[in-house]
């Protein structure tokens, strides 16, 4: 069957982005906490959501001039605000010295390697299609797992990948990616990809591998590596995105009807504009209002709410002066 969204399907798309872009402020704000450890593996997965979306949303057949109006509509689509906000966070951070190589390594904002990732993604989808529809489909599957053993390996042997070359290259990403792009072909092909069935083994998968990440975050902290512990790029954090995922293409691909809140839909229309943003809202904040904190191990919950119901009002309001045809150039759609 062909691959045509309903609307409330598109709006449980936006809701997920909605919950994907509130985990993605928690990672922000729960750093430093002493209960981090136990709280990253719940919103680990938010990056690897918004690739698998990418990749849900792509399809597989890209050839001849299609591929070149793909590109053109795909990176364009980031990269101009990519430039736009690494030129603000450049200023705002003062950190002119590194100006070049920070954007070229998507490090002029810490969370911009997201969009890095993306590209590259986008640059490989139509070879992706093709191996998707190939005999050796399965290799798809195992690309990240052998990106980040190979991390491990070099870890271990006293060969340290430091932030951002390790988060920056979309081998550690692909699976995300890959799994979105194999569903949608299923779909079309009349595959089930929804069941309550599918819901329920999701969720239990998913409970079991956050459990492996906590054991995984102390093995890390066993070494001496704090970074490693609460990282998103673990093979433990690879398998609960997995299991999120196929949980999220079930529940987007079921039957129901349902309409989803209305609230959450304009927040996923406006998560970009938010992905981008949000660490400069953080940082005014922290300037401004530096006394105005909690002294609470649960304050960051708190912070993440009051930072993106102030980012949302700041995105939406942009998205009303300047449209969606500059809007979409500037980042806030």
């Amino acid at each position: 069957m062909e691959f045509v969204l309903k609307d409330n399907q598109k709006e449980k798309i936006q809701v997920v982005r909605a919950v994907a872009i509130f985990m993605v402020i928690v990672t922000h704000t729960v750093l430093w906490n002493p209960y981090e450890i136990y709280i990253r593996p719940f919103v680990n997965p938010a990056v690897g959501i918004f690739i698998f979306l990418s990749g849900m949303l792509t399809r597989e057949e890209i050839r001849g001039k299609d591929i070149l109006s793909f590109y053109k509509r795909r990176l364009l689509r980031v990269f101009i605000p990519y430039t736009l906000w690494s030129i603000i966070y450049v200023v705002f951070q003062g950190s002119y010295d590194t100006a070049i190589k920070d954007f070229l390594t998507g490090n002029c904002c810490s969370i911009f390697y997201y969009i890095l990732v993306y590209m590259q993604l986008v640059i490989v989808a139509p070879l992706v299609g093709k191996l998707i529809r190939s005999k050796i489909w399965w290799v798809g599957f195992i690309i990240t797992p052998l990106a980040i053993l190979t991390e491990y390996f070099l870890i271990i042997r006293g060969v340290d990948i430091t932030y951002p070359y390790n988060i920056n290259n979309f081998f550690v990403w692909f699976i995300f990616f890959y799994l979105g792009m194999f569903i949608r072909i299923r779909y079309e092909k009349g595959k089930k990809v929804s069941s309550p069935k599918i819901n329920v083994t999701c969720i239990i998968a998913s409970l079991v591998c956050i459990a492996l990440e906590l054991l995984e975050g102390y093995y890390w902290l066993g070494l001496g590596r704090d970074d490693l512990a609460t990282t998103q790029v673990k093979l433990s954090t690879m398998c609960t995105g997995i299991a999120v995922c196929i949980l999220i293409s079930s529940i987007i691909l079921s039957k129901s009807e349902k309409k989803p809140f209305k609230l959450f839909v304009l927040i996923g229309d406006t998560s970009f504009g938010i992905y981008l943003t949000h660490q400069l809202v953080i940082g005014i904040w922290g300037r401004l209002l530096p006394n105005l904190m909690i002294k609470s191990d649960y304050w960051f919950i708190i912070e993440a709410i009051i930072v993106l119901v102030v980012d949302f009002i700041i995105i939406f309001i942009l998205q009303k002066i300047f449209g969606k045809k500059i809007g979409k150039y500037i980042g806030v759609y």
